[in-house]
């Protein structure tokens, strides 16, 4: 019984804390906004970006700071050919400078939950069936802002918000997702003289952006837009 009821209360956590926000949030957006929800999650994105800048921020400032100490890292590098020994000598050398290795990845881990929560918003904003409208206004609040709100438009510049990007236009989104996670990928790499490093630098670069193309593929379009 734990074991079922752990999962459930993740879901219901899930849920109360990100997902009916999510929903309630792009509905008031999509009101002030001309009942466009292209344009409300555009509006969104720009909320997240503002919400999450401190954190972005301080990746800028590590991903500089990886980079101010690099020379030392070589210098380290060429000194102890001891592999633990020279772990333990760079993970010193991070410490002294007060540099956290994982800080460039704080906000792309961020967007994780943010897509996933994404995900079902779009899915079940965009309803249209009965059954579907049923759904969604069990997670709208009571306000009269937003019960009006709904349903909501599906279409944007010729798009449907709802379809997969595997489909028609949606494969221009595919590609423009992949293109702008490879320039956010650049925009976080650190110049290392370490080989081994620089090869997984050159890695992720690609896998990335393909990983993230992959996902637009079967996310609904809006997802695309946000990212």
């Amino acid at each position: 019984a734990e074991r079922e009821r752990c999962p459930q209360m993740i879901g219901e956590i899930f849920t109360v804390t990100l997902l009916e926000p999510m929903i309630n949030l792009l509905v008031i957006l999509n009101n002030v906004l001309f009942n466009s929800f292209g344009l409300a999650i555009i509006a969104f994105t720009i909320i997240i970006r503002l919400v999450t800048f401190p954190l972005t921020l301080r990746q800028l400032h590590s991903t500089r700071s990886m980079q101010n100490i690099q020379p030392r890292i070589a210098e380290i590098n060429k000194k102890f050919s001891d592999p633990k020994r020279r772990q333990e000598e760079i993970m010193k050398a991070y410490r002294e400078s007060g540099v956290n290795p994982l800080g460039c990845l704080g906000p792309m881990i961020l967007q994780f939950p943010v897509l996933i929560a994404l995900y079902s918003a779009v899915r079940l904003a965009l309803a249209t069936s009965p059954e579907s409208l049923e759904r969604l206004s069990a997670h709208l609040y009571s306000w009269s802002f937003i019960q009006h709100g709904v349903p909501l438009q599906e279409h944007f510049i010729g798009m449907d918000l709802r379809a997969n990007g595997g489909s028609g236009v949606g494969l221009v989104m595919v590609v423009l997702v992949g293109l702008t996670t490879w320039a956010q990928t650049k925009t976080t790499v650190t110049v290392t003289t370490d080989d081994k490093a620089r090869a997984q630098q050159q890695m992720m670069a690609y896998m990335m952006p393909l990983m993230f193309a992959f996902f637009a593929l079967s996310f609904p379009i809006g997802v695309a837009v946000y990212w």
